[in-house]
């Protein structure tokens, strides 16, 4: 067996700002691709921090798909209010870090009233406040920093309503804390906040919300649930006072919510003294439910819709159940050979990252070249060279089955992903043997799988890297590019 060892020391460290794009306070209209809105005169592109000053009268809305960009602020001079609201069809990518309120005497809210919100490290306010109020949609991020744990003076606080906070890995001791104090509310304080761990792909912490202590809570399926057996039972957690239980499920959203106990078309599952449901599911179906609390004088609390989709049926289709030959008469080898599946390994692929990073002339196959030029002494091919080309130009053994390509080819790095993913490697090592650490193409590598696994990609695949010449600055290299700024701390091997 193989190990793989990276010490890696983290501390915080602040991202260069890098081209600054600000929302102009004389802004026009809240169009987030209105160009007149801008000080660069043009939207934000990826390699922007954005600063967000709406102390006008038009702050953005946005209403789309924004794009991705790497850093973004809200508030961030001293006095500074700035307001950001998200519709149910808006999409914010931010690779690194969000800031909200992060002058003196600042102000800064988002309102998510729908869509989703993506971040890699959130900051609640520093010297000033930040605010989000997340009403519907979802929030993803890795890390969350409230200003109440820094020495800034300033606070911060989401308050969640109808949409859902999802971190990424098990964060359930910082929620406790952060509830217990109160920077993370629910319904302005009224509701009750409930979170939890799935430890299934992708692997994170939930947090979610409903307006009264008196309605059910912790639905199980986990709300927006999907891969759910059919023959799975519903369960939840009790309101406060209740004794009995009304249960609704079908498969409209609407008509879940306005049933009530007269329904005759089947919505209505019945009263029950116990929290727990038992019903017959299709395949490949997205329900929706509701468990409406009452309580020993018959009051009804109105629940929450939910909803799951049960999985489709069909086989385990994964590389490790193949049975195949292979023209050479090779087979692989089964079980009676291997054995049952093993937790107790790391499978590592050395991955390079080098194509076209030393220039894009070729492409140059090997295997094709001396086929071509064949060797007049096989024992000593050192007495008849064939001309290779120019010094240090890069060769091909043979062409890859999906074609000549370049490392930062975002849709071959995602079928590589896809493909390792199948194969059960865990960790890609990535060659930094020579010195070069090729920061755009790892750069890359991460973006995509950052995204995959962002979208809900089961795949378990972190990264590390091999270093050999001139190891020690090679090392502190990636160090001061990399891990001392916490990129994409989510994909480190450990």
């Amino acid at each position: 067996m193989r190990a793989f060892i990276l010490l890696v020391v983290t501390i915080i460290a602040g991202s260069a700002l890098g081209v600054t794009t600000d929302w102009l306070a004389t802004a026009t209209s809240s169009g987030w691709t209105n160009s007149s809105n801008w000080s660069a005169g043009v939207p934000v592109d990826f390699d922007d921090w954005v600063r967000v000053r709406t102390t006008g009268s038009y702050p953005p809305r946005l209403s789309s798909n924004a794009g991705r960009f790497k850093n973004m602020a809200l508030s961030w001079f001293s006095g500074e209010s700035s307001y950001l609201y998200m519709d149910p069809s808006g999409v914010l990518d931010i690779s690194f870090q969000l800031r909200m309120g992060f002058g003196t005497g600042t102000y800064s809210l988002i309102s998510v009233e729908g869509g989703e919100l993506n971040v890699d490290d959130l900051w609640l306010g520093y010297s000033g406040t930040g605010q989000i109020n997340l009403d519907a949609g979802s929030i993803h991020a890795n890390t969350i920093t409230f200003a109440q744990l820094n020495a800034g003076g300033g606070t911060g606080n989401i308050d969640i309503e109808g949409g859902q906070l999802l971190l990424s890995g098990n964060q359930s001791t910082q929620i406790a804390t952060f509830t217990g104090n109160g920077w993370i509310s629910a319904y302005g304080g009224g509701g009750r906040l409930y979170y939890y761990y799935d430890d299934t792909p992708p692997y994170r912490t939930t947090v979610a919300a409903v307006s009264s202590m008196d309605k059910a809570w912790m639905p199980v399926p986990r709300n927006g649930q999907s891969g759910v057996e059919w023959s799975a039972a519903l369960g939840w957690s009790a309101g406060n006072g209740a004794v009995e239980h009304d249960v609704y499920l079908g498969t409209d959203s609407d008509t879940v919510d306005n049933a009530d106990r007269f329904d005759t078309s089947g919505i209505y599952r019945g009263r029950q003294s116990g929290t727990n449901h038992v019903a017959t599911l299709e395949e490949g179906v997205r329900y929706y439910w509701r468990i409406d609390e009452v309580d020993s004088g018959e009051g009804i609390a109105k629940g929450e819709v939910w909803s799951f989709t049960t999985k489709k049926a069909g086989r385990d289709l994964y590389a490790d159940t193949w049975v195949a030959t292979d023209g050479a008469d090779r087979t692989l080898s089964g079980h009676d050979i291997c054995g049952s599946q093993r937790t107790n390994r790391t499978v590592g692929m050395f991955y390079f990252t080098w194509h076209g990073a030393h220039g894009s002339g070729g492409p140059r196959n090997m295997t094709d070249f001396i086929a071509a030029n064949p060797f007049s002494y096989p024992l000593d091919p050192w007495a008849d060279n064939p001309d290779f080309g120019p010094a240090g130009s890069r060769w091909w053994w043979g062409e890859p089955e999906a074609g000549y390509f370049l490392a930062d080819d975002e849709w071959m790095i995602r079928r590589n992903i896809s493909m390792l993913t199948d194969a059960g490697v865990d960790v890609l090592v990535l060659d930094a043997s020579n010195s070069y650490t090729y920061y755009d193409e790892y750069m890359k590598l991460c973006e995509v799988l950052h995204e995959m696994k962002t979208a809900g990609s089961m795949t378990p695949l972190q990264i590390v890297f091999l270093t050999r010449t001139l190891s020690p600055q090679t090392v502190m290299q990636l160090y001061n590019e990399f891990y001392s700024k916490s990129y994409y701390s989510d994909l480190w091997f450990q």
